[in-house]
């Protein structure tokens, strides 16, 4: 971490000497940059996630498969992407199902609190003064929120009031927790896409090439060339440095493929039996 350096401060110009001061968390005064860790919406998050998870598991598949069968070339494909198919659309519909009950239950959650607000209104702002005295916020800062809200016109201060103790007691804006399906559709197309995309690759070289080794070579380095791509990009995103993330990334990755081949194994010996 950069020690602390010099910055030049506004309107000092009788100074011989400029400051510049960089903070360790990534702020600099020179020009303010929001530069925080960010791997964007939830869209890419999820692309980005399932592209590996699919990566992991084909590779897996492949290294578990191989050891316990002789399957070679378009066999080996056959095999490797009706379970990447499958897999895919299994976790397409969790996620659909798992995003769809959330917003539900969200949506419910809003319903409750717009209710209380309109039955108990003098409950609930003296539960969101509580609230807002645990935030930190001291007593005189809390009326004069709480005097704005209420000077408020009638329809608009109801917006206003609902928002504020949406996100303080339940976390959520309203704005955005509507109880529909589009927001599962989505993360449900997002899986299905990218775990597909990402198991793709180290099968490709199965449907290519047939000697068994020789395609395993290929599937390992096209896997490892896919997931340096990917901890780069989560790299750039979240301010990690890259060569740990590549190192982690690739670990994780050898070890899993170690244990699906000794899985692989011992169902070679079992099916021997």
């Amino acid at each position: 971490m950069a020690g602390p350096q010099h910055r030049s401060v506004p309107g000092s110009s009788g100074h011989g000497h400029s400051h510049g001061h960089s903070h360790g968390h990534g702020h600099s005064h020179g020009g303010f940059v929001d530069d925080h860790g960010n791997l964007g919406d939830q869209s890419f998050r999820s692309a980005i996630f399932f592209a590996n998870d699919g990566l992991l598991a084909s590779m897996c598949l492949m290294t578990g498969v191989g050891a316990a069968t002789d399957f070679q070339g378009v066999k080996m494909f056959a095999a490797g992407l009706t379970s990447l198919l499958s897999c895919a659309i299994a976790i397409a519909s969790v996620e659909w199902f798992s995003v769809h009950l959330r917003a539900i239950k969200d949506h419910e959650e809003l319903l409750i609190e717009e209710d209380h607000l309109m039955r108990f209104p003098k409950e609930e702002e003296a539960h969101f003064t509580d609230l807002l005295l645990k935030q930190g916020f001291s007593e005189a800062t809390i009326k004069a929120i709480l005097s704005d809200i209420n000077n408020l016109p009638e329809e608009r201060r109801h917006e206003m009031s609902f928002k504020m103790h949406a996100h303080f007691e339940l976390g959520l804006d309203p704005a955005s927790s509507g109880g529909n399906n589009v927001e599962a559709g989505a993360a449900a197309r997002v899986s299905l896409l990218y775990y597909t995309l990402g198991g793709l690759v180290p099968l490709a070289p199965w449907w290519f090439v047939e000697q068994a080794s020789t395609a395993m070579l290929w599937a390992l380095a096209l896997a490892a060339l896919l997931t340096c791509l990917l901890a780069g990009v989560i790299a750039r995103f979240t301010h990690n440095a890259p060569p740990s993330l590549f190192a982690r990334q690739l670990a994780t990755g050898a070890a899993c493929l170690t244990m699906s081949y000794a899985g692989g194994e011992m169902v070679e010996h079992l099916l021997q039996w």
